[in-house]
């Protein structure tokens, strides 16, 4: 379905794993055929193995096991797709962002907020690979959930974070970032996903010499506990 897809399916085809078994196989069996001898020839005080090299050996081992461990994932996120989240609070433009993404309207746009109450799945295939879009409800204050739809909602979507591998965390560009912005982010920073800020109605924002700067400024003093994540402005709007 993609280059990526195909480069793996090529390797299978040719005996990747196989070999690559086939290699740990052999390695294992000479390490515990030095074992066997130390132990055979104990008594003898004859050393027929350097200690360090029996240690690299075996780390070398786990190292190529954990890799192949690794392996699964890469292959499995490209058969069924990366899970990407995009989260952040009521109205910050997340079904926006997913039908431009998609481009086509898969979920409804409003400008009241709440108007996604679930979290919808949607694939989507590119140049790059194969993702799985997750538009889900935006996420307010506890003290402001009054009824119990919005409970199922929030349920909804903190169940889309714990099966992503990436979020995009929408911010309000006329908002500016928010402590409810925080607390939505560190939902995702405390679960190990891969993070993206993603500041979004750029074009509303009137701007002046700076206003980017100052922008990313309080970005980083607001999200100082996440600075690995990228920060991308965006209209969603727009395109």
């Amino acid at each position: 379905e993609n280059k990526a897809s195909h480069d793996v399916a090529l390797n299978q085809m040719r005996g990747g794993i196989s070999n690559e078994l086939q290699i740990l196989r052999e390695k294992l069996i000479e390490f515990t055929s030095l074992i066997e001898l130390e132990l055979d020839f104990s008594e003898e005080d004859v050393a027929f193995a350097n200690r360090k090299e029996l240690e690299n050996l075996i780390q070398n081992l786990k190292d190529k096991i954990q890799n192949l461990i690794q392996s699964f994932d890469y292959g499995n996120a490209l058969k069924n797709g990366v899970p990407v989240a995009i989260i952040g609070k009521p109205n910050a433009g997340k079904s926006s962002l997913a039908n431009v993404m998609l481009g086509e309207t898969r979920t409804i746009v409003s400008d009241i907020p709440g108007t996604t109450r679930d979290a919808i799945d949607s694939r989507l295939q590119n140049r790059h690979g194969h993702y799985v879009i997750i538009d889900t409800a935006g996420l307010r204050k506890k003290s402001r959930i009054e009824d119990d739809i919005e409970k199922y909602s929030m349920i909804r979507t903190l169940a889309a974070i714990e099966r992503a591998d990436v979020c995009l965390i929408l911010v309000d560009a006329q908002d500016g970032p928010t402590e409810q912005d925080t607390k939505v982010a560190g939902l995702a920073h405390n679960a190990g996903k891969a993070c993206i800020l993603v500041v979004n109605k750029w074009d509303l924002v009137e701007k002046e010499t700076g206003t980017l700067e100052r922008f990313r400024r309080e970005v980083a003093e607001r999200f100082s506990f996440m600075q690995y994540a990228p920060v991308e402005f965006i209209s969603a709007k727009t395109g």
